[in-house]
C-alpha cells in the first residue's frame, strides 16, 4: 500500500558512510571497500564530503594512474538507488519523477564513457575512438572469456577490467576503422540475457527497460521466440525483486485454492 510519502534512497554525503554502506552491501573484505579505505585514509580525508573526494579524485594526477577514481561515481550512484519495495511505495507520480532522473543520469553516465556501445541477444558491439592516425600495431586488445584490455601500447588502457558477462572468445573480433576507432564486437555466450554493462566496474543500464522489440526476436521462430521472452521476463522481474512467471502461476493457484477454502488456515503457507 503506498503512503504517498518521500521514499528515496539515501545517498551517502561523506567517505565513512560510502565506505560504511559498501561495507554491508559487499562485505568488509570486498577488495573494493579495501581500496576506497586506504584511499581516503590515504588522503587523511575519511569524514571530508564524497563531492569533494570525487573533485580530489578528478584532479590528482596520482589517482589518474589507479582504478580508483572510476569506481568512486559508479558505487556512489549504486547505493543511491532504490529498492525494489522502495519503488512500489512510492505514489505513480512520484515513480514517474524518479523514472525520468534515472533514466537522465543512465544517459550521462554512459556518455561519459571513452566508448559507445549497443546489445542485441546475441552478442555486444562496441566502438572506440582513438587518436587519428593509429595503426593496428599500436594497439594492445587482449580479449578473455571474462576479461577484455583494450588500449594503445605504452599507455593507460581505455578498458581493463571483468567483463559483465562471459564471451564466446573464438567469435570475438575487432578491427580497426580509419585509424581512428576500434570496431569491437563480443559474442555472448548466455544470448538470452542483456548485459547491465560491458565491464563489472562501470556504470549499469537499466535491462528491465529493454523490450523484446529492441532485439531481433521478429527473426527467432514462435516456439524460440516464446522461450527467449520468457526467459527475459523472468530476468528482469528478477532483477526487480519481483516473481517470475512460474512462481506468478503458483501464487494464481494458491489464491484460488484459498479463495475455494476460506475455512482454512494458509498463514504459514511458502511458494516454492
Amino acid at each position: 500500500m503506498k503512503d504517498g510519502k518521500d521514499h528515496q534512497a539515501t545517498a551517502p554525503t561523506t567517505i565513512s558512510q560510502l565506505v560504511t554502506g559498501l561495507a554491508h552491501r559487499r562485505g568488509p573484505e570486498s577488495c573494493t571497500v579495501r581500496s576506497l579505505n586506504a584511499y581516503a585514509y590515504a588522503w587523511q580525508q575519511p569524514c571530508s564530503t564524497v563531492s569533494a573526494f570525487q573533485r580530489s579524485c578528478a584532479s590528482s594526477t596520482f589517482s589518474k594512474t589507479t582504478s580508483h577514481h572510476k569506481d568512486v561515481a559508479f558505487w556512489i550512484s549504486d547505493m543511491a538507488k532504490l529498492s525494489a519495495a522502495e519503488y512500489d511505495a512510492l505514489s505513480p507520480e512520484q515513480q514517474k519523477t524518479h523514472d525520468q532522473a534515472e533514466a537522465q543520469r543512465e544517459r550521462e553516465e554512459q556518455a561519459a564513457l571513452p566508448f559507445s556501445w549497443k546489445q542485441n541477444l546475441q552478442d555486444v558491439s562496441l566502438i572506440i575512438p582513438v587518436p587519428p592516425g593509429t595503426r593496428s600495431r599500436d594497439l594492445n586488445v587482449e580479449i578473455k572469456k571474462a576479461a577484455l584490455k583494450v588500449g594503445l601500447k605504452g599507455k593507460e588502457p581505455i578498458l581493463d577490467g571483468e567483463l559483465c558477462k562471459e564471451i564466446k572468445v573464438e567469435e570475438s573480433t575487432w578491427t580497426l576503422d580509419d585509424n581512428k576507432e576500434i570496431n569491437l564486437h563480443l559474442e555472448k555466450i548466455n544470448q538470452m540475457t542483456w548485459w547491465e554493462n560491458v565491464l563489472k566496474h562501470h556504470p549499469k543500464i537499466d535491462t528491465t527497460k529493454i523490450t523484446p522489440e529492441n532485439s531481433k526476436l521478429s527473426d527467432l521462430d514462435g516456439e524460440t521466440r516464446a522461450m527467449v521472452e520468457k526467459m527475459m521476463f523472468d530476468n528482469q522481474q528478477k532483477q526487480m525483486g519481483k516473481p517470475t512467471s512460474d512462481e506468478q502461476k503458483k501464487l494464481e493457484m494458491l489464491e484460488k485454492f484459498k479463495a475455494a477454502h476460506p475455512e482454512m488456515d494458509f498463514s504459514n503457507a511458502k511458494i516454492g
